[in-house]
């Protein structure tokens, strides 16, 4: 794994998924400046509203195979097993694919971030253990915000 910075405005993104973990990717994505597609046959309120407000394209429906041929990046986030195993044989091999169920169906991961001062930090498990990762994240914000308020 090699980790790097990612420019996302202009990909072409697809999210399989609208709760909670496929909610999170999306305002993620929505936040760096991309308007994803979004696949679910039920979504979020912050989905709904994301929509609503055209900041992703919402498809109020269950995959269909296919539905991965023009997009560049692929995030699978259901929970239904026969779904996702439909989406990993649709992926093409010039794809990036993040599997939110099954990390050895990925070719990439997120990494924990957060921004301090002029600074993007980053942090991963390579997809071993997400929880922790956060978890480190959390720690390493709280030690920058008490050496802040002792320098101030």
């Amino acid at each position: 794994m090699l980790p790097i910075m990612l420019d996302v405005v202009t990909m072409k993104i697809l999210v399989v998924g609208a709760g909670k973990i496929a909610t999170r990717k999306i305002q993620k994505l929505v936040a760096a400046g991309n308007s994803p597609t979004v696949i679910a046959p039920v979504a979020s309120d912050y989905v709904q509203k994301a929509a609503v407000a055209k900041k992703i394209t919402w498809h109020k429906r269950i995959y269909q195979i296919g539905d991965t041929a023009d997009f560049q990046m692929i995030f699978i986030c259901t929970n239904d097993d026969r779904v996702n195993h439909e989406i990993t044989r649709d992926i093409l091999p010039t794809q990036l694919v993040n599997d939110t169920t099954n990390k050895a169906n990925s070719n990439f991961f997120n990494l924990a971030s957060f921004t301090y001062h002029d600074f993007e930090i980053a942090l991963s498990s390579k997809g071993k253990s997400p929880s922790q990762t956060k978890e480190l994240k959390e720690k390493l914000q709280q030690i920058l915000r008490n050496e802040d308020s002792l320098n101030s």
